[in-house]
């Protein structure tokens, strides 16, 4: 009977490393330098829609890690995991637009993405899509959203956010303010269970 036990204890220390699956083997490997391996592990679960090897696809062709540099496919794949809501992939994808990394800026474009992840709840897209507002950027210059954003920003102490909420607070009225603090104070992330 011990001898079963310790079999089965063995098989099942044995088998951990089977279970991890290609999204560890994956990111062990790119961790290791090893980028055409993760790239082979992550390919097929990205085609199948997953969007964290989607997102990690786009990175590699973004970087030109494992592969030649390819901002078109970076753009495919960040979009990918985008859609399904992958908020490091919009944010990559704002600030690519927003900055026009090896593709014409769009400032629209940039804005969009920016939102999607600002309303995830990502602090950095939060104050660029404030820095937005406040510079008329792809969407309506209005100093309140920008106000907003940078509220929701700075709860989370995003150094930026604070100082340019402040300047902002500065420009809007007492009421203006009061509105805008009232509604942040009621703003949950998307996909929040709060």
């Amino acid at each position: 009977m011990r001898y079963i036990k310790v079999l089965m204890m063995l098989v099942l220390l044995s088998a951990t490393h089977v279970w991890a699956g290609p999204h560890d083997d994956a990111l062990a490997a790119y961790k290791r330098g090893e980028y055409a391996t993760a790239l082979r592990l992550w390919r097929p679960l990205a085609e199948k829609g997953d969007a964290v090897a989607q997102y990690n696809l786009g990175t590699m062709y973004d970087r030109g890690l494992g592969v030649t540099e390819d901002i078109e496919q970076a753009i495919d794949w960040y979009r990918r995991a985008g859609e399904q809501g992958d908020v490091s992939a919009q944010y990559h994808l704002a600030r690519i637009y927003g900055e026009g990394r090896r593709v014409p800026k769009n400032y629209q474009a940039a804005a969009h993405w920016y939102r999607r992840a600002a309303e995830r709840g990502d602090p950095d897209a939060q104050y660029y899509l404030g820095l937005s507002y406040r510079e008329g950027r792809g969407v309506p210059r209005d100093i309140k959203q920008a106000y907003f954003w940078w509220l929701i920003a700075s709860a989370k102490q995003h150094g930026r956010a604070l100082q340019d909420r402040d300047k902002a607070e500065a420009e809007l009225t007492a009421t203006q303010r009061a509105e805008v603090q009232a509604q942040a104070s009621k703003w949950k992330p998307k996909g929040s269970k709060q």
